[in-house]
């Protein structure tokens, strides 16, 4: 069913026939499906209504989001209920904190925004990708890590704080991805393993190591990071793949209620240091370790700082534990997987993650450029572009994720994968099929549907 709201909201409050008739109906269509698809019976009146309960609304929110021209219209909605509530003369229950909790959690978790993010389209990532990003000049490095991150988005369709931050209890972990090589007949993908999203739940990811329309190459880029960052490798057989994926460890420092003592003690300890590579970034490692000190106690996750990283049975990585572990801080000290996309310090490579802040600084620029030649008098106008109205692109955190979802959704006839494949590929609703009790892809024996999905990119 597909439900087109365009609610006249002249001065906060709907007319009442529009908002009763459109109120009312939405809701009888949500008990009546959403009530059959959580076990409550497909009867209105064997679901307590969402007009009489905070819970019960919050539910047909989410429910309103699975389809992407009605979680436009989110907002608008939640307005419209409001005035609905009031007309009727029930508690508003749009105002609640629990409410308001939910619809920002619910724009945030699924890319909507007040003025709706522009769409990348296929020319402009084949733009970015190609030409724009390796002319930039900046380090090599840095560009490799741009076009990583730029595949991450576009094709893997991850969140930005699901490919940042690997290490801050979200993030996706070096050691979590890898690259697939079927024996059978040598294609190639890449996986990644999703452990800490900020909707709790592990997902899978899958693309194909070279998109079938612009050829853009998934594999390419991440083994070329992978190089530039100096990351080892392990390749396994696997059933009917070999796995390469990094051997990439780092070791971490706690900072929680670090007290000057502490932090004077881990300095001298980085400075002192027979590892030459934890020597050099003595000073960048203390910076992090002092700015992370002082974190508050809801962010404690953060509270540390990785001062070195490599094999996990690597010398280096044996030497600097035991070099912390003389210098008294042995408790705070331990081996754990390592970021895969990672800050700089000046040219060089941190083990930090990079946080999600800092994404956008240099790919933002590079969008408009793309959009300006991909919308050029040599070129001609960009059949893919959607401005939604506006006169110019209003580029956000979600203008990749969201044109992966709807290339996904275009060809769906090409790929052979369904509007639920898609949904669990992007973790939209995750909570929504918990409770319709339909498993997530079963670990990897779905690895070759998910690679799929966005493989017409």
């Amino acid at each position: 069913m597909m439900v087109t709201m365009m609610m006249e909201l002249t001065t906060g409050k709907a007319t009442t026939a529009y908002g009763y008739g459109e109120y009312s109906r939405l809701e009888t269509d949500f008990v009546s499906g959403y009530g059959a698809v959580a076990g409550r019976g497909g009867q209105t009146g064997s679901l307590l209504l969402p007009r009489h309960s905070v819970a019960a609304f919050k539910d047909m929110l989410t429910w309103l989001v699975l389809d992407s021209q009605r979680a436009l219209s989110l907002e608008s909605f939640v307005r419209t209920a409001g005035a609905f509530f009031t007309i009727t003369k029930l508690v508003d229950i749009t105002k609640t904190a629990e409410v308001k909790a939910h619809v920002g959690n619910l724009m945030e978790l699924h890319g909507l925004e007040s003025m709706p993010a522009t769409h990348g389209t296929r020319r402009m990532l084949s733009l970015m990708i190609n030409t724009l990003i390796p002319g930039l000049k900046t380090t090599e490095i840095i560009r490799a890590r741009s076009v990583l991150f730029l595949v991450l988005e576009a094709i893997g369709g991850l969140r930005v704080g699901e490919a940042m931050g690997g290490g801050d209890h979200h993030g996706l972990l070096a050691s979590n991805v890898c690259i697939l090589r079927d024996v059978r007949d040598g294609s190639v993908s890449v996986e990644g393993r999703l452990e800490h999203t900020k909707t709790k739940h592990v997902r899978w990811v899958n693309m194909v190591g070279t998109t079938k329309t612009e050829k853009i190459a998934v594999a390419g880029a991440m083994s070329n990071y992978w190089r530039l960052s100096g990351i080892e490798t392990i390749t396994r057989r696997e059933g009917h793949y070999t796995e390469t994926r990094p051997d990439y460890w780092v070791v971490r420092v706690s900072l929680l209620g670090a007290s000057e003592k502490v932090l004077e003690k881990l300095e001298r300890a980085l400075k002192r240091s027979k590892v030459r590579s934890v020597q050099k970034m003595a000073g960048s490692s203390m910076y992090y370790a002092k700015m992370r000190s002082r974190l508050k106690h809801e962010v404690e996750e953060k509270a540390y700082v990785n001062v070195a990283g490599g094999r996990r049975d690597s010398e280096e990585i044996q030497r600097v534990v035991e070099e912390l572990r003389r210098a008294g801080l042995e408790s705070r000290t331990r081996v754990t997987l390592g970021p895969l996309i990672r800050a700089t310090s000046g040219s060089n490579l941190t083990h930090m993650p990079l946080s999600t802040d800092s994404t956008y600084k240099l790919l933002h620029g590079v969008m408009d450029d793309a959009y300006r030649m991909a919308n050029s008098r040599e070129s001609g106008p960009d059949p893919e572009l959607d401005l939604m109205g506006a006169l110019e692109p209003h580029w956000t955190h979600h203008s990749w994720r969201r044109f992966a979802d709807k290339v996904a959704r275009e060809t769906r006839k090409e790929t052979g994968v369904s509007d639920t494949d898609i949904d669990l590929f992007f973790g939209w609703m995750e909570a929504f099929y918990r409770k319709k009790m339909q498993l997530h892809y079963a670990g990897r024996t779905d690895r070759v549907k998910r690679s799929r999905v966005t493989m017409m990119i």
